[in-house]
């Protein structure tokens, strides 16, 4: 359970800097910030340094949950196509639940094809690194216990 923490914040850090990354070279419309942020408030400190700090720090504890969400349901699944999947499973509800709840993000089908498609990827990329982290972590686990 605590190398799943571990592998949710190197996860999550990962995921949020490329996000910026894809942000910066206009491949991600909306920053991360609008979606972890700028729901709460839309003050000027968002746009600041503290916003980056604030947005990764949440961006961590999100991706931690979400890697907690797939140790207790599909650990016992190696296999990549699970973590495309839980990948997928997340930007789904990223893109449209978060914009049935916040009026403010645009809603995916609106979006630029770029954005579309790059956020998929990230999303696809995340989960196969949860996924299969966690599920490697837990064969080991077994195989190691069972040696001894």
């Amino acid at each position: 359970m605590l190398r799943s923490i571990l592998v949710g914040f190197i996860g999550g850090l990962g995921f949020l800097l490329f996000s910026y990354f894809f942000n910066v070279f206009n491949f991600l419309e909306i920053s991360p910030k609008s979606y972890l942020v700028k729901i709460w408030t839309s003050t000027s400190w968002t746009n600041s340094w503290l916003g980056v700090m604030v947005t990764i720090s949440l961006g961590i504890i999100l991706s931690i949950i979400a890697a907690l969400v797939y140790f207790v349901l599909f650990k016992k699944i190696m296999s990549v196509w699970m973590g495309v999947f839980y990948g997928i499973i997340l930007w789904l509800m990223t893109g449209y639940l978060f914009s049935l709840i916040f009026a403010h993000i645009p809603v995916l089908h609106t979006l630029s094809s770029n954005t579309v498609v790059s956020s998929l990827c990230l999303f696809i990329l995340y989960g196969t690194f949860v996924g299969y982290s966690i599920s490697f972590d837990y064969y080991q686990t077994i195989y190691y216990s069972s040696e001894s």
